[in-house]
């Protein structure tokens, strides 16, 4: 299913979307691929986790979504017993997201899904181009949260 869709004249902001899209549903078919029952939010609460233990509200910031849909997809976890919540350290208001040994066992067998998708994603565009691409993406994502004083 090789479908060129004609851009011109179409905004940023859609092309950003349908680009978002077409990442999130090749994910969630390359985990169905490895027989995992995982969609893409909890994905990336388990990407974000592979580097260490993290509150939520950074998890749903990361994923794009509110506080209680993250909490929704952090109890869904739970209750498989991939992550677990501790109380934090300095904060008991705070709690912190973590792997359980089960949840590192699944990543370790998911990660390389992010990697085929990311593959197929950058399929015959050079390196060079693809760091470029990167580059400006985070630029475009700085200047839009540069917001002048005032602006608000």
């Amino acid at each position: 299913m090789n479908t060129k869709v004609a851009t011109t004249g179409t905004s940023l902001g859609v092309i950003l979307r349908r680009s978002r899209d077409a990442l999130w549903a090749r994910m969630e078919h390359e985990l169905k691929l490895a027989g995992e029952d995982i969609n893409f939010s909890q994905y990336l609460v388990m990407k974000n986790l592979s580097q260490g233990e993290a509150q939520s509200t950074e998890l749903a910031r990361i994923a794009g979504i509110n506080a209680g849909a993250m909490t929704r997809v952090i109890d869904s976890l739970v209750e498989r017993n991939l992550v677990e919540r501790k109380s934090h350290p300095s904060d008991r208001r705070v709690w912190l997201i973590d792997f359980t040994k089960q949840g590192e066992a699944l990543w370790s067998t998911i990660d390389h899904c992010g990697k085929n998708v990311l593959k197929a994603a950058f399929r015959d565009i050079p390196k060079k181009e693809q760091e470029q691409f990167e580059q400006t993406l985070l630029l475009i994502i700085d200047n839009l949260q540069d917001i002048p004083e005032g602006k608000e």
